[in-house]
């Protein structure tokens, strides 16, 4: 791909969504009161996104962003 896509999700989008989810696993580890909670939050996060359940994560990062 040639033209500075990636897949169907153009270079500053995915940037941007990279970014996110990291803030907010960021969020969710400070959060936690012990690096277990820690995992547990994070592999959270990653079941949300895996679920596509998308309505729930902007929620969180919303959020974190205030």
């Amino acid at each position: 791909m040639g033209n500075g896509r990636c897949g169907w999700v153009d270079r500053e989008s995915y940037r941007r969504g990279f970014e996110d989810a990291v803030e907010l696993c960021l969020s969710e580890i400070s959060r936690a009161k012990s690096l277990e909670e820690a995992g547990r939050r994070v592999e959270d996060v990653l079941s949300l996104v895996k679920e596509d359940k998308l309505e729930r994560l902007k929620q969180m990062l919303w959020m974190i962003g205030r």
